[in-house]
Formats: C-alpha cells, sequence, structure tokens
C-alpha cells in the first residue's frame, strides 16, 4: 500500500527568491555606520589612553627632577673647606645651577710646586690622611689662588720617602695649570644642573658630576626657575660669593612627549604642561 504525501505551498508569497539590490545596499550601509562608529570609539579611547600615559611620565619625570635637586641642595656646603663657594646660579631663563659640597669630608693641602704634567704626580705632606683618597676616585683639584677648579681621576697613590711626599697620580691627566702650596685636593661631589633646549620640542633636563659629560636626567622638561632667602630675609634670583644661603625654592615645568590634538585645536602646540614647586632648608649654609 503507498501512502502519498502532499507538499504545502508557502503562503507568504515569498518563494525561494534572495535579497534585493536595495536590501544589499542597506545592509552595507548599516554595516560601515556600526563599522565607523566603533573605529572612532576605539581611536578615542586609545588616544585617551596615550594621553593619560604620556602625562603620567610627565608627572613622574617633573616629580623625579625636583626631587633632584631638593636632595642635593640640602647637603650644599656640608664638609666644604673655606672658599669653596657651596652654591652657584645664574638667572638665565632657564636658570643654571652648580651644588657642591663633600659627603666624606676629605681634603688634603698640596704642598710642593710640581708641574701640570700628568707625568708629575700631586705631592702632599708625608703622613696626611689619604684613608679617604683611592684609585679610580674622581676629585678636584682647587687652585686657591685662581679659585680654579680642575677635576681629575686618582691613577695611584704612593710614598715617595726619598723625596718626602706622599703623591697622588693622575697619569694620562695634564692639568691647566701647576699644583702650588696652598692648593687642595679635594674629594666632593659638585652637580650641575641646567636645560639643554637645543631641540625646542624636547628640552632636556641635564646633570653634569663632578666635571664629567653631562648626562641626561629627564626629559621633556620646559623650564627652570631657582631662587633663594639670604640671611637678610630677603630673596633673591642669584647668588654672590658673599651671600649665605637659608631656603632654596626650585620650581620647575614639563610637557608630555606627543600631541594631544584636541588641546592642539585649541591654538596651543597640543602639549599638556605641569609644573611643580618646592622649596628646601639649606642646612649647611655657610658660605
Amino acid at each position: 500500500m503507498m501512502i502519498k504525501i502532499k507538499s504545502r505551498k508557502r503562503l507568504d508569497g515569498l518563494g525561494e527568491r534572495g535579497f534585493t539590490v536595495v536590501e544589499v545596499l542597506l545592509a552595507t550601509f548599516l554595516t560601515s555606520v556600526i563599522g565607523i562608529a566603533a573605529l572612532n570609539f576605539y581611536s578615542a579611547e586609545h588616544n585617551t589612553l596615550i594621553i593619560q600615559q604620556n602625562v603620567s611620565d610627565m608627572q613622574q619625570n617633573l616629580r623625579a627632577s625636583v626631587d633632584e635637586v631638593i636632595r642635593n641642595l640640602r647637603n650644599a656646603g656640608a664638609n666644604l673647606p673655606n672658599g669653596i663657594q657651596p652654591i652657584e646660579m645664574s638667572n638665565s631663563n632657564p636658570d643654571t645651577l652648580t651644588i657642591r659640597y663633600a659627603p666624606f669630608g676629605g681634603a688634603v693641602n698640596v704642598g710642593d710646586h710640581t708641574q701640570a704634567l700628568s707625568s708629575a704626580p700631586i705631592r702632599v705632606a708625608l703622613g696626611s690622611d689619604l684613608s679617604k683618597f683611592q684609585v679610580g676616585m674622581r676629585v678636584q683639584l682647587w687652585h686657591t689662588g685662581i679659585n680654579t677648579p680642575e677635576w681629575f681621576t686618582i691613577t695611584n697613590i704612593t710614598t715617595n720617602l726619598g723625596a718626602g711626599w706622599e703623591e697622588i697620580h693622575h697619569s694620562g691627566q695634564d692639568f691647566a695649570f701647576d699644583p702650588q702650596p696652598g692648593d687642595k685636593v679635594l674629594l666632593l661631589e659638585e652637580l650641575k644642573y641646567f636645560i639643554n633646549a637645543a631641540d625646542t620640542a624636547n628640552p632636556l633636563f641635564m646633570l653634569q658630576k663632578n666635571g664629567a659629560a653631562p648626562d641626561v636626567y629627564a626629559d621633556n622638561i620646559d623650564d627652570f626657575q631657582l631662587s633663594f632667602m639670604r640671611t637678610t630675609l630677603d630673596t633673591v634670583t642669584t647668588l654672590s660669593a658673599i651671600d649665605t644661603a637659608l631656603v632654596g625654592f626650585v620650581s620647575m615645568t614639563a610637557h608630555t612627549a606627543q600631541i594631544d590634538y584636541n588641546m592642539k585645536a585649541l591654538g596651543n602646540d597640543g602639549r599638556r604642561r605641569r609644573s611643580l614647586s618646592s622649596e628646601v632648608s639649606i642646612r649647611n649654609h655657610l658660605q
């Protein structure tokens, strides 16, 4: 016995027809609109994340730079022999600052006139305390008569009993001036801070330590300003050799490494900026 199965006709009138051109175009348009919106949202969020990271980096650079200067200003003048100026500065917009102190208090007097040539060691009196001076240290020869320092690295320390001197060698390093009796060999820190703005879009905060080549301490520091309160309780933007500083005031401005084009549309260079100021009591303030 055979069973017949009757097919049912579609009642919607569509049959098996596909999408029309209008439907395809409409679907493509809606997909494009949604895609563009999603892309714009992603781009905006990505730019916001980059800007936030830039701002965070800028603030870290700024804080580290101000803290570095404040920390060393606090030590300015510590254990320095008379005649060595602990703080030197120039009001040059941005300013330049040199700080000196002797963390270990090492100083010996030159006892004999020797030549400036690297083959002639510096002579100091027998029995001088050279315990804090070691081979490889970078130290300063201070010419007392002309108040001119010269940095060198100790290459050897010997005792010359025949000549009656302790000798500090500086092989390979000629001096500009002969060491003379009354000059000093100092174990100290000399830190010079300034801004290198050769690339105006990326000014660099520089640190020159003990007469060596300057190193980059921080990027994108726009400005560096200094002032000091003296014992006369007035505030000055330059210090002379006879001034005594009681309090130092430090101010810096930094900018982000990348441009925020939303800000650039407002008419500036598009970089976000922050300023930070701090002050410090100078403990060893006698000049």
